[in-house]
């Protein structure tokens, strides 16, 4: 019987660091980056505030032709299925796991067009001000 449950993920993230690429003996290039989403939540004051999301990512790709692609800053649409990587612990032998972002499909997404400030549409005054408040907030806030 053939496994019907899905493992499909689907983010739009800004890159906190540049990407690693390192490369198989067959030539295979292996590209590493995390990147981040950033939710919103009220803070015990009643203020809303940006919570950082950070997800790791490994992208098994051809070449490393993406380079300008993956750059710290940049921000990406990343397609994928979610990954467990578990290890022991160098120094307490204990198991250790962590979740990740196997990527099938990068897009470098225009911040611009994400966030409002190129839109050639009719939208009221007001729209385009929360939108610009938006990347301010997002900007600010990212922790790197």
């Amino acid at each position: 019987m053939a496994n019907k449950l899905e493992n499909e993920i689907k983010v739009d993230i800004q890159l906190g660091r540049d990407a690693e690429f390192t490369y198989t003996t067959s030539g295979k290039c292996i590209v590493k980056f995390s990147g981040c989403y950033n939710s919103r939540k009220k803070n015990t004051s009643g203020d809303w505030e940006n919570v950082p999301n950070w997800f790791d990512c490994q992208w098994w790709h051809e070449s490393s032709d993406d380079k300008n692609l993956l750059m710290k800053g940049n921000l990406v649409k990343v397609k994928g299925e979610l990954r467990q990587e578990k290890w022991a612990d160098k120094q307490t032998n204990q198991p250790r796991y962590k979740i990740y972002i196997n990527v099938s499909e990068v897009k470098l997404l225009d911040k611009n067009e994400v966030f409002g400030g190129g839109q050639n549409n009719s939208q009221s005054s007001n729209q385009s001000t929360n939108q610009a408040n938006i990347v301010d907030e997002f900007e600010d806030d990212m922790p790197f």
